[in-house]
């Protein structure tokens, strides 16, 4: 695989629509000090990501760089049915996403993980931070592992701002400290996050006591028709 400071694989940047299709992005690197393993995408107008597979590549983890898979900041981007999986980044090891127009549908999540030398990671198979939509995941088997002193947050999913959760399944996740399934972060005033007809199982931490092992939210949360079952060592807690 490529090596390079920004985007191992591909890097775009300021202004454009871009759309990839059916590729495999694999075993790149982002370098010392890096995001985006395998894609790095900065201040773009839109992005869409259909039926991809991105496998195998990493983020820089010192200091707990960003976007193993890929490193998307875009004002629109849609992440579409694509397999990620294998990827290790301080933040975001399969993808980082920020943008107010988020569309993240279908995709298989899986086998991902977050380290780094010296700094709390988050968001083992996805760093999420904007607005949108995230439906129909299968986000399995992913964990957040902390560096040093620090801690590891979110195994499944990282997230901040205003988004509706539908249709996935979060499983077999692991966060070493809080979030075992998912760990959900204040974005403003206004923002919530909406969770509907999601299974939430078998999610864990590995710290016990207060660390939730199954959702974590520091903000406002809504829950409705969600299956939430044999998370550890508990299923949610949150609080502003």
């Amino acid at each position: 695989g490529n090596v390079s400071t920004f985007g191992g694989a591909i890097h775009l940047r300021d202004g454009g629509v871009f759309t990839l299709t059916d590729n495999t992005i694999k075993n790149h690197a982002a370098g010392y000090f890096g995001n985006g393993g395998g894609l790095y995408a900065i201040n773009i107008n839109r992005i869409v990501m259909v039926s991809n597979t991105i496998q195998g590549n990493s983020a820089s983890w010192y200091y707990s760089h960003s976007g193993g898979g890929m490193y998307i900041n875009a004002a629109s981007a849609r992440i579409e049915s694509n397999t990620v999986r294998g990827n290790n980044a301080g933040n975001g090891a399969g993808f980082y996403a920020s943008s107010n127009d988020l569309s993240v549908i279908g995709n298989v999540v899986n086998g991902n993980w977050t380290s780094s030398s010296d700094g709390n990671t988050s968001g083992a198979g996805m760093y999420l931070v904007g607005a949108g939509l995230v439906a129909s995941k299968l986000i399995t088997g992913n964990g957040a592992y902390r560096g040093g002193y620090s801690l590891g947050y979110g195994g499944g999913v990282s997230a901040r701002g205003d988004f509706v959760y539908v249709n996935n399944v979060i499983a077999d996740n692991v966060a070493d400290n809080v979030g075992g399934a998912m760990y959900l972060m204040d974005g403003g005033a206004g923002t919530s996050h909406r969770l509907m007809h999601n299974t939430i199982a078998r999610n864990r931490t590995l710290m016990g006591g207060w660390t939730q092992g199954g959702i974590a939210v520091s903000g406002q949360a809504s829950i409705l028709n969600t299956i939430i079952v044999s998370n550890t060592p508990e299923a949610v807690s949150g609080g502003a």
